[in-house]
């Protein structure tokens, strides 16, 4: 199982929007067969996003004030008899 882990998207913000971001992490997230958001991802619309490629859980940043299914205060997973945790 392939995990991507990524943080701190802050996206969309007031300088920088989604499609600035080009290909690159795109084509990455694309091998992945789960993503982790370890929070401050600022909008659901990221979370839209990283889901066309893998299954997204996220682990609320200070930053993440609205609410998503995706997203809890912490996140405890069993993958392939690895435990992992994010808060």
């Amino acid at each position: 199982m392939r995990v991507a882990l990524l943080s701190d998207t802050h996206l969309p913000s007031l300088i920088r929007q989604l499609d600035e971001l080009g290909t690159g992490p795109g084509e990455l997230l694309a091998s992945a067969d789960l993503i982790l958001h370890a929070g401050d991802v600022t909008a659901p619309s990221v979370l839209d996003w990283c889901e066309a490629f893998a299954p997204v859980l996220v682990a609320r940043g200070n930053n993440d004030i609205f609410e998503d299914p995706r997203l809890a205060d912490h996140q405890l997973l069993d993958l392939e008899g690895w435990r992992l945790g994010m808060t």
